[in-house]
């Protein structure tokens, strides 16, 4: 299992990191980018798919690192695929957000319940390449007070 989740990171990850690259040199014909961009939407629309079926089970894990790494996840994968079923996420999260024994997980878990539910109101923007995962927690946080102030 963590092998399978270590190979679709690493591959998503260069194929994503080569279709950027090239684009930015300007090395691909115009049929080219065209071909690159329906390969991948479907690549994308795979991904996605893998997601939404490794997700839940990783928010079950008794390894506290996975789970907060797999919340952290979960915000992302709402932020680009926001059409998503995100139901049985939402119940991981909320069922993490009740039990976990680590009160700083039991919040991430809470905050990323808000967020997929109410994602129309919240914007995130996703630092990439950062170890810094607190940052996405504080935008939450900060949006969430902003507009409970600007209804009051």
């Amino acid at each position: 299992m963590k092998k399978s989740i270590f190979s679709f990171v690493f591959i998503f990850t260069v194929l994503f990191a080569y279709s950027v690259i090239a684009q930015d040199l300007g090395v691909l014909s115009d049929n080219s980018r065209i071909n690159l961009q329906k390969h991948s939407a479907d690549f994308y629309k795979r991904q996605a798919r893998l997601a939404f079926n490794v997700i839940p089970a990783l928010l079950d894990s008794k390894i506290q690192g996975v789970v907060e790494s797999t919340i952290y996840t979960v915000i992302q994968v709402k932020k680009y695929f926001p059409s998503g079923d995100y139901t049985e996420m939402i119940d991981k999260l909320n069922r993490v957000a009740e039990e976990n024994p680590d009160p700083s997980i039991r919040a991430k878990a809470y905050l990323a319940n808000i967020y997929l539910s109410a994602s129309d109101i919240i914007d995130v923007n996703v630092k990439h390449r950062s170890y810094d995962y607190d940052y996405i927690y504080k935008q939450i946080t900060e949006q969430l007070e902003n507009n409970v102030l600007a209804h009051m």
